[in-house]
């Protein structure tokens, strides 16, 4: 399995996430940010739901869900229903040159997702040297290590995912650097000469 690979000058930990944090009111909180379609594959209920839990540990968190999709109206409806009005904010569509700004502005990334095959917005992240609060699934296991550059947690227990994103909070200088040391070994040119080297050995055989 050979990822896209992601380009680590593009998404570093030298960015200044300042611009994004004032332009939705988010500086002096601690700062989850979820990068994706809004859509029920996603499952990004999961994330909402552990908002409340979050916020019982640490009430200036909150959560910037950047992206767009069919479920805006639901998802919206549920940030309501669960009193996060406010604490959840909702960017719609964000060009991708854009992008880097909004991991650098992140202190945590977070992703409940079941159904991630490649699970580039989590290197993504991690280049940016952001912890990443991920749901034990798929592709996302492969990039978080478990107390070293972020915590895995069951997609369908917010309480789970609330513990994750708490723990990747506290925890976030210290990871910085292991964030990034992942993100490297899946650049462009290193997932290029990854793939090279199995043309070599088909050619090869």
């Amino acid at each position: 399995m050979i990822p896209t690979g992601i380009d680590p000058q593009k998404f570093h930990p030298g960015l200044n996430g300042y611009s994004v944090r004032s332009h939705w009111g988010l500086n002096g909180h601690d700062v989850v940010l979820h990068v994706g379609r809004v859509s029920p594959e996603k499952n990004l209920a999961t994330l909402i739901n552990a908002f409340p839990y979050v916020k019982l540990e640490n009430p200036d968190a909150k959560l910037l869900v950047v992206g767009s999709g069919p479920y805006m109206d639901r998802y919206y409806d549920l940030v309501r229903k669960r009193g996060l009005l406010g604490d959840v904010i909702f960017t719609g569509f964000v060009p991708d040159a854009e992008l880097p700004k909004y991991y650098a502005a992140c202190d945590t990334f977070a992703i409940a997702s079941k159904f991630e095959t490649q699970g580039l917005v989590v290197l993504e992240a991690l280049s940016s040297g952001k912890p990443v609060a991920g749901a034990n699934s798929r592709a996302i296991p492969e990039f978080v290590e478990h107390g070293r550059n972020g915590y895995l947690f069951n997609p369908d227990s917010p309480r789970e995912a609330a513990r994750a994103v708490l723990m990747s909070l506290e925890h976030r200088d210290e990871m910085k650097d292991a964030a990034r040391e992942t993100a490297l070994a899946f650049s462009v040119d290193a997932c290029t000469r990854r793939l090279e080297t199995v043309y070599d050995g088909i050619v090869a055989a």
